[in-house]
């Protein structure tokens, strides 16, 4: 190959390259632009209540939270605030993994300085990738093959560019977006009732459903952030009949006591939150309704009042907009009961 055909080889992958970078400047312009957390919060889509702290004071969250739909569910901000006079946000949506939490807190962690991080561990058992524990191939190995199957990947693509994982708001987009006329903070109100017979799913026995090595691997990461960023972590496993089990508990107690990280798991403390069977579970228990949402709330509210030194709020005029919106949440509970009639 002579000099004039490698120069003009050179130049064209250079021109390639120059594509490729300004089509990524492009996308993350886009999506900066297009898709701000508080565009994202403003109007109806499924991570609206996970980006509720956009309307947060900056400085104002004392308690953050990330997790799923069982976090969402089983957790109220609202009453945690009436009860103890914290603040706090649940970041929260239907089978969130732990590396969108991650990323959730870090937009979180730009505006806010929360002392206490709750991390509700059903996550680390999404999509467990790990099913041979005799694998030999070394740890990074493994993660970068993990890391390159489809599910993986296009959730890895969707964390770097929030324009393709938002891009179906457009659907429903009709302008400005808009600050809701109350904050819930996070929580998602569901009054359902399905009544169970018993709590055996919770039976004892001394195995462990293992970890996955990269879920294990994105906890690590995601506590080492919020202890960087000088914020307590908990780990707190809500209750759900339908998906945990004793052996799960084994194996996060394991991993908590590991790394010196408290664990509650609520699911064995039933009789202390005062968690019934019959009214505190909505679609066969594996969700809270809003019943038991207010017991497990003012039990992790009293855990963190005994354990931590967190200032009550209640006797600040700066965070009197609170008692509005508690107002404003009572009241659109006796709406939905009298509609409900």
């Amino acid at each position: 190959m002579d000099k004039k055909t490698v120069k003009q080889k050179s130049i064209e992958i250079i021109k390639i390259i120059a594509f490729v970078l300004a089509f990524l400047i492009l996308l993350e312009g886009s999506s900066l632009m297009f898709f701000s957390d508080k565009q994202v919060a403003g109007f109806k889509n499924k991570l609206q209540y996970a980006y509720s702290f956009a309307y947060e004071p900056e400085s104002s969250i004392q308690i953050a939270c990330v997790g799923n739909s069982d976090l969402y569910s089983g957790f109220t901000p609202i009453d945690l605030w009436k009860e103890f006079g914290y603040t706090s946000a649940v970041c929260a949506s239907a089978r969130q993994s732990i590396q969108e939490s991650l990323n959730l807190l870090k937009r979180l962690f730009k505006t806010q300085s929360p002392q206490i991080v709750i991390i509700e561990t059903d996550m680390l058992y999404d999509e467990n990738p790990e099913k041979d524990n005799s694998m030999t191939r070394t740890d990074e190995l493994y993660d970068f093959f993990e890391s390159m199957k489809p599910e993986y990947f296009e959730r890895d693509i969707e964390n770097v560019f929030p324009l393709f994982k938002f891009h179906n708001i457009w659907k429903k987009f009709e302008g400005t977006a808009k600050k809701p006329t109350f904050n819930s903070h996070g929580y998602r109100y569901n009054n359902k009732t399905c009544k169970l017979k018993s709590r055996e799913y919770m039976k004892s026995t001394a195995s462990a459903e293992p970890i996955s090595k990269m879920n294990s691997k994105q906890m690590d990461k995601l506590i080492a952030f919020c202890q960087k960023n000088n914020a307590k972590v908990i780990l707190v496993e809500m209750p759900s009949v339908t998906s945990w089990n004793y052996e799960r508990y084994n194996a996060v107690a394991e991993y908590a006591r590991e790394r010196n990280v408290p664990f509650l798991d609520l699911n064995l403390l039933y009789d202390d939150i005062g968690i019934s069977m019959t009214d505190c579970f909505r679609d066969r228990g594996n969700h809270l309704n809003y019943r038991g949402a207010k017991a497990v709330t003012e039990y992790i509210g009293d855990y963190i009042s005994q354990n931590y030194e967190l200032e009550c709020l209640h006797f600040d005029k700066n965070y009197s907009y609170w008692n509005d919106d508690y107002d404003n949440f009572i009241n659109a509970l006796k709406y939905h009961k009298t509609k409900k009639k």
